[in-house]
């Protein structure tokens, strides 16, 4: 199970209200058991579910319907009293973008039975045939869209690149970042075993300021050349990875704020 931070509500009338507002599609039931559990989580198979999706929602499932997904895992967090993601700023951004930082992190590996690393090594390059490491962006501003390429050896599926695609919605009521990876080169288990074909897994995590804290959602869809009966044992890998980003963007929340 994730170990997720607990979602602290503000004191009012209507203590859920805050986070109803940000989450519409949720009922008050869901509301009160993220904020008891401090998350939410679902599977899905052929069918692309993004019901937990807080924004995007309609670009997140044509974008997984494209691959033809046969697994897939939506995974929803609130961080509260992060100052330094209170709203949509340069800095919130530059973290989205900091995947050196990723290098160490550690999850839950199910077909292990224990904590181990995630990624060996993660950094931006220039284009898809470069392995050449390059600082992580470090932008003045926030753009609309942006594409980037990275690099990271995978603990369990080597060494890959994925096409990094960033989307920013900015409306009045609050601003969003959509980031979608595409994985660029076949991945293989244990550096062996083929595993996910060139194109067939796409992960999305959609980031949202919310005056208290920030919304974290990961939907994560794939087509695996064979599970072979193992459709809950991928799933539940896929919800560990999810979470090992959430607590790698919370760290660096914490790591950075004043």
């Amino acid at each position: 199970m994730l170990l997720a931070p607990q979602l602290v509500l503000s004191q009012s009338d209507d203590p859920a209200q805050p986070l109803s507002a940000l989450l519409p599609s949720l009922s008050r039931q869901e509301v009160d058991r993220l904020g008891a559990e401090g998350e939410l989580s679902d599977t899905y198979g052929r069918e692309v579910s993004v019901r937990l999706a807080p924004a995007f929602a309609d670009r997140i499932r044509e974008s997984c319907d494209e691959i033809d997904p046969t697994i897939g895992v939506e995974l929803l967090l609130h961080f509260d009293n992060m100052p330094s993601a209170r709203e949509l700023s340069p800095e919130l951004y530059t973290i989205l973008q900091s995947f050196g930082t990723m290098e160490g992190v550690r999850y839950y590996s199910v077909s292990r039975g224990r904590e181990r690393t995630l990624f060996v090594e993660s950094y931006v390059i220039r284009d898809p045939d470069s392995r050449t490491p390059l600082p992580d962006p470090v932008p003045a501003a926030v753009p609309p869209r942006e594409r980037l390429y990275v690099y990271q050896q995978d603990a369990s599926f080597g060494r890959n690149v994925y096409q990094v695609d960033y989307r920013v919605d900015q409306q009045a009521e609050g601003s969003a970042i959509l980031i979608t990876m595409t994985n660029l080169t076949r991945m293989y288990f244990h550096g062996i075993i083929p595993a996910v074909a060139p194109l067939a897994l796409r992960l999305h995590l959609a980031i949202i300021p919310s005056g208290e804290g920030v919304i974290f959602y990961g939907n994560s869809a794939a087509r695996p050349s064979a599970v072979l009966g193992m459709e809950e044992r991928v799933q539940e890998s896929f919800h560990h990875r999810l979470g090992a980003l959430a607590v790698w963007l919370e760290d660096q929340l914490l790591s950075r704020a004043d």
